[in-house]
């Protein structure tokens, strides 16, 4: 996703538009990945995926 779909990024919420171009009715896994901490760059980035699906409803 293009950074500008990105509206709030804390150290506890992540909050995003969705790309108008997902499917209605399907679900989808939100997967997240980092290679900052802060202000440092890490050495490896850092991965994380929903347990739960989210499924985009009109």
């Amino acid at each position: 996703m293009d950074k500008s779909f990105i509206t709030k990024n804390t150290a506890s919420t992540l909050e995003f538009y969705l790309p108008r171009t997902l499917e209605i009715g399907k679900k989808y896994f939100i997967a997240v990945q980092t290679s900052l901490s802060g202000s440092t760059e890490l050495k490896a980035p850092v991965h994380g995926i929903s347990r739960i699906a989210v499924e985009i409803v009109e």
